[in-house]
């Protein structure tokens, strides 16, 4: 009877490392998907709303995400301060982008405009990378979980 429960165990922990390896390729592609829509809010907040620095940070530090409790700070340095904890959130393209927003408002609008069409870029080229790797591991990692641990059951047995 032990031996049942042992080998349903270890089958169980198989099926949960293939599907914590699903949930990190999901959790990849959520916070790539909201650091895209976080771009556009920029763009949008710069062209039509013609707000300044400290605005758009409160403005997206309003929201509810992974990346805008990043964004509130009181500090006199906003961007500084908002661009060392992007670095150290380990979210991703968190050096990418910790490195726009250490240049954030040093250009005119349109300087800005492009470096944000520049990043926007690079965050949707990952954003596809991301949702096709999702597409074609998640039946293997979670077949691969099953298999590991029914094997490591079958070789304990």
């Amino acid at each position: 009877m032990l031996g049942v429960i042992g080998c349903l165990l270890l089958t169980a922990s198989g099926a949960a490392a293939g599907e914590n390896a699903v949930y990190r390729l999901k959790k990849r592609e959520d916070e790539l998907r909201e650091l895209s829509e976080i771009m556009s809010q920029i763009d949008i907040c710069l062209t039509s709303c013609r707000l300044d620095t400290a605005g758009i940070f409160e403005r997206i530090s309003a929201e509810k995400g992974s990346y805008t409790s990043l964004f509130a700070s009181d500090d006199v340095n906003i961007t500084e301060c908002v661009s060392s904890r992007i670095r150290s959130s380990g979210l991703e393209l968190c050096e990418p982008f910790a490195d726009l927003i250490a240049r954030f408002g040093h250009t005119d609008l349109d300087g800005q405009l492009a470096q944000n069409a520049l990043f926007i870029a690079e965050v949707s080229a990952g954003l596809e990378k991301a949702r096709a790797a999702k597409e074609k591991y998640t039946r293997i990692y979670r077949a691969a979980g099953i298999s590991a641990g029914l094997t490591a059951a079958l070789l304990l047995l």
